[in-house]
C-alpha cells in the first residue's frame, strides 16, 4: 500500500480485472459503517482504498483534460500559422 502511486499513467498490460471501474463495481454495496462495524482494521483498509480508487479517477480526468487542451491548443497553433502564410 505505502508504494501505490495515484497520480500518472501506469504501464504495462492490464486485465479486465485490473480496471479501476472493475474494483468500484466490487465496492458498490458497502457501506463505510458496516466495515467499521465488523472490524476496525477492515474498516481503515477499506476508507483508504475507496480514497485510492477515488485520487485515481480524478487523476485520469486531469490527464484527460489537460491532453484535450494541449491538443486543442496545438490545433489553434497550426491554424495560426497556416492562416499567416495564407496572408503573406
Amino acid at each position: 500500500m505505502s508504494k501505490y502511486e495515484i497520480l500518472g499513467p501506469k504501464d504495462g498490460e492490464f486485465r479486465s480485472y485490473n480496471t479501476i471501474n472493475y474494483c468500484e463495481k466490487i465496492l458498490d454495496g458497502i457501506v463505510q459503517e458496516d466495515v467499521d462495524a465488523y472490524h476496525v482494521g477492515l474498516g481503515k483498509l477499506y476508507l483508504w482504498l475507496r480514497n485510492a480508487i477515488d485520487g485515481r479517477k480524478l487523476d485520469i480526468t486531469r490527464r484527460k483534460a489537460l491532453a484535450r487542451q494541449a491538443r486543442q491548443n496545438r490545433e489553434n497553433k497550426i491554424k495560426e500559422h497556416e492562416d499567416r502564410t495564407t496572408k503573406r
